[in-house]
C-alpha cells in the first residue's frame, strides 16, 4: 500500500502479508520524498495516478487502485488530475465519435 502525503511530498509504502504466509507485514519504506527517475525532481501529487509505475528507493511499484476518499480527491481536483475528470474523458470519446462515419 502506497501512501502519498500531499503537505509535503513524502511517499510511505506498507507491506500487507497474508496469514500463514511466512512474512511479517508492516513497513516497507520509510516516509520520505523520492526523486523520480524520469524528471530528476521529486515525485509529487500529480505523479500518483492510476496505472502509472513509480520507482521507490530501487523498487518499482504500479499504482493499480485507490480508495475511495482517494477517488473522490482526484475528482474534485480536476486542475491536478485531468484523468480523473470523467465528464473531459466522455466529452473526448463523444468528439473522436464525431469523425467515424455513421452506418
Amino acid at each position: 500500500m502506497l501512501s502519498f502525503f500531499c503537505g509535503d511530498d513524502t511517499i510511505q509504502v506498507y507491506e500487507k502479508c497474508d496469514k500463514n504466509s511466512g512474512r511479517v507485514g508492516g513497513k516497507f519504506l520509510e516516509r520520505k520524498t523520492h526523486k523520480n527517475p524520469a524528471t530528476g525532481k521529486n515525485y509529487c501529487e500529480k505523479d500518483m495516478l492510476l496505472g502509472k509505475t513509480v520507482y521507490l528507493g530501487g523498487w518499482r511499484f504500479q499504482i493499480l487502485k485507490s480508495d475511495e476518499y482517494t477517488e473522490k480527491y482526484m475528482q474534485d481536483n480536476e486542475e491536478v488530475y485531468p484523468e480523473a475528470n470523467y465528464v473531459a474523458i466522455f466529452n473526448k470519446i463523444k468528439a473522436g465519435q464525431k469523425s467515424f462515419p455513421s452506418l
